[in-house]
């Protein structure tokens, strides 16, 4: 099924089961025997096609397959005497007709793939990820088209209402992301100060301020993500980050006269060496595991956020 593959893995076998096999059209999934794009109805009737997956869950559209009620009954291909000029001038109108860009998840853009069946004749396949970016729609019209089992249709008020406050959680989403890469980037020095520092020797205790300020802030109402994702690690490292300190703050004192340096006692080494590398061994355990939900937050983030 083409559903389980990647676009450039898809060949004229997998084409030619879906017509063995009789698969429908779905919300997931339309056939097209021709694809014109001279006027500027057609340009906008293809267009609203390739919305209405955008604003759905995705999927494909095949151009050069003939269907009867749904199903598909023979590969008849679309006549292209020059592909790359053609496929340039798809790239275009799609570019330059959807407002606004389409964006899946991962970072996925549409995508498209050609399949010879014989000279200048081929199979177009397009590939339209759900984007995060919804609801789109055809520049320079007011309507917005899903797609459905049983094809496109324009979404109505309240849907389209929806699809607009599912948008803004997003860009709430950006805003907050943008402030916790502010607040707590990668080169901070309390971020590599847990991951670096070998904790049988002494340290500033400024290098815990921030992770301190964090968390006095970030545990409040106002600093939750709406993406399940991204509040998980958030909350995952909030939690990492509290149990570090708290081991700190039991096994860790001021070195000699000293107000800023904070050290496990080295007299422990000798005295309790099980208690004095039981607490080294955890503090660089949970040093480790901070930095690596730290970095997965912003792995997750900039991919989910485009930021």
């Amino acid at each position: 099924m083409i559903f389980n593959k990647n676009l450039d893995d898809i060949n004229y076998s997998d084409i030619k089961n879906l017509i063995n096999e009789k698969t429908p059209e779905s919300r997931y999934l339309d056939y097209k025997s021709e694809l014109h794009l001279s006027k500027e109805s057609e340009k906008k009737e293809f267009l609203a096609d390739i919305i209405s997956f955008a604003n759905a869950e995705g999927g494909f559209i095949i151009y050069g397959i003939r269907a009867e009620n749904g199903i598909p009954v023979e590969i008849n291909g679309i006549s292209i005497p020059n592909l790359d000029e053609f496929l340039l001038r798809v790239e275009q109108i799609i570019r330059n007709g959807i407002e606004p860009v389409i964006i899946g998840k991962s970072n996925e853009e549409i995508s498209i793939k050609n399949i010879e069946i014989s000279n200048n004749t081929y199979i177009l396949l397009i590939k339209i990820p759900k984007s995060i970016y919804s609801p789109h729609r055809v520049k320079n019209t007011g309507k917005f088209f899903k797609r459905g089992e049983r094809g496109k249709y324009e979404m109505p008020y309240e849907e389209l209402k929806m699809a607009f406050l599912n948008s803004e959680t997003v860009n709430m989403d950006k805003k907050l992301f943008e402030k916790f890469l502010n607040f707590l980037p990668s080169d901070n020095p309390s971020i590599i100060f847990v991951k670096e520092h070998n904790f049988s020797f002494p340290f500033n205790e400024n290098l815990l301020k921030l992770l301190e300020e964090f968390l006095r802030t970030w545990n409040n109402a106002e600093y939750e993500f709406f993406d399940e994702d991204l509040e998980r690690l958030k909350e995952q490292l909030y939690s990492l980050i509290k149990e570090f300190l708290l081991l700190l703050s039991e096994n860790v004192f001021p070195l000699g006269n000293s107000n800023k340096f904070l050290s496990v006692p080295s007299e422990w080494e000798l005295e309790q060496p099980e208690r004095f590398h039981k607490v080294v061994s955890k503090l660089h355990e949970l040093g480790d595991k901070i930095y690596q939900t730290h970095q997965e937050l912003i792995r997750i983030g900039r991919k989910k956020l485009k930021v």
